[in-house]
């Protein structure tokens, strides 16, 4: 069996996010799904640089956004942009960039997982119009997919933590 091009760079599967690969454009040509998967290597996303090819993309959530994801399910019609912020953070138990947050807002309504709706801002003297943001079916289905993975990597972690302390006994 042929060996996984090097051009191809692993990303570590234990951070809950999928095994992910960016191939050069100067390889494209050359590579395709076929060989890829003769080769062993059946990636599940692939971005084609600068090549004008398509780009597979898997409905995998990442932890920050499955925690935003998270935080507008938990504030429903509330959930703006520094009320998902602090919800955010909450969750998370630790602190989090705002900007960070929105980043991750505007790529996830572009996903399809999020509708926006901007709001007229308040009679009061300096109100800010707000950015109400409001789950969509799929992202509904991706975040229900992405708790339920992390259940499963849980679960195992629980288990070989219980076998390791009968271990120890």
């Amino acid at each position: 069996m042929a060996q996984p091009p090097l051009l191809f760079k692993e990303v570590n599967p234990l951070f809950l996010c999928p095994v992910s690969f960016a191939l050069h454009s100067y390889a494209a040509p050359r590579l395709d799904r076929k060989t890829l998967t003769e080769a062993g290597w059946i990636p599940t996303l692939l971005i084609f640089l600068h090549t004008g090819m398509a780009t597979m993309i898997t409905d995998m959530l990442g932890t920050f956004e499955q925690m935003v994801l998270t935080a507008v399910l938990a504030l429903r019609d509330e959930a703006y942009g520094l009320a998902i912020h602090a919800k955010a953070t909450e969750l998370a138990g630790r602190p989090m960039n705002v900007g960070s947050v929105y980043v991750t807002l505007d790529r996830l309504r572009k996903k399809g997982y999020l509708t926006s709706k901007l709001t007229e801002p308040p009679p009061e003297v300096g109100g800010q119009a707000r950015r109400y943001y409001q789950l969509k079916t799929a992202g509904a289905r991706v975040l229900k997919e992405s708790v339920e993975m992390t259940m499963r990597f849980m679960d195992v972690f629980t288990e070989a933590k219980q076998l390791r302390a009968r271990r120890a006994k």
